[in-house]
């Protein structure tokens, strides 16, 4: 089976997940509401943070389904960080994933809602699918979410990203932006199907370095499909150049891949990723 049928599978039990979470015997409220949201949830995503999850999961020997209700929550923190970052106080966006954004397909204001909703809702999912008493690991669980999203994860590299200038960032800087922005959720997504799986200290210290790598990787393969149109924004090639930001690239890539050495064949899939990563094309 080839790793990109594997990804397609996963991909497609995330969606049935997601899909039965926005089901009426689930989700009650206003319909303007949930169909703004909706929306931008079942619409085309590629689903690889929680994918992530499940994966990391399998690298400790474990089923997908004790960490699918985490997995799903972390999407549901994604596809809010799309919706609002496509606003026009953000981004101004009017496509993603090939549709209309939630703004334009609706209005901004039933957009910032929906996001702020799924927020919400991502920790009723947890709260709803895990005890306290008998999963010990879940207040880390909803910790290491709330440090992902907030003011020292995504939010924050978010405002840090549209405070600088081109002519203001540095070194330290850039990989500041990158690590939370879109590294955080990544690394997250790892961290919570150790944690979840019953990783040890050491086991849960190599996988938070390969979801520290990949996450960086993911950005800067973003930013060099996206060269010309991210001329004026802050990027690994607008800063170190094409030639070196791909040194880069081949330098995590090694690093993730032996973060991975103590996990032996279960980590294949999370090794997939990476080769992945690096030869994806959009």
């Amino acid at each position: 089976m080839t790793f990109t049928i594997i990804l397609k599978q996963k991909q497609q039990l995330i969606n049935k997940e997601l899909k039965k979470y926005f089901s009426s015997k689930y989700l009650k409220g206003p319909s303007s509401l949930i169909n703004a949201a909706k929306y931008s949830v079942l619409s085309d995503g590629k689903r690889f943070r929680p994918i992530l999850t499940l994966m990391t999961a399998e690298a400790l020997g474990k089923g997908e389904k004790k960490v699918m209700p985490a997995a799903v929550a972390l999407e549901l923190i994604h596809d809010f960080s799309l919706i609002h970052d496509d606003l026009p106080c953000m981004d101004n966006d009017d496509y993603r994933r090939g549709k209309p954004t939630c703004h334009k397909k609706f209005t901004e204001a039933a957009a910032l809602l929906a996001g702020d909703a799924l927020i919400i809702y991502a920790f009723k999912l947890i709260a709803a699918n895990y005890s306290v008493a008998k999963e010990k690991d879940i207040l880390k669980v909803i910790t290491e979410l709330a440090d992902a999203s907030g003011f020292s994860g995504m939010t924050g590299g978010q405002a840090i990203d549209i405070s600088l200038s081109k002519e203001d960032i540095d070194d330290a800087a850039l990989y500041y932006v990158h690590s939370h922005k879109t590294g955080a959720l990544i690394r997250c997504a790892v961290r919570m199907g150790a944690i979840l799986s019953g990783a040890t200290a050491k086991e849960l210290n190599a996988l938070t370095k390969y979801g520290q790598d990949i996450g960086l990787i993911f950005q800067i393969t973003d930013d060099i499909l996206d060269m010309d149109e991210k001329d004026e924004k802050i990027s690994f090639p607008s800063f170190y150049g094409l030639s070196e930001s791909k040194k880069i690239l081949n330098k995590l890539a090694e690093s993730a891949l032996k973060s991975l050495k103590i996990f032996g064949k279960r980590a294949d899939n999370l090794r997939e990723v990476v080769y992945y990563l690096l030869k994806r094309r959009k």
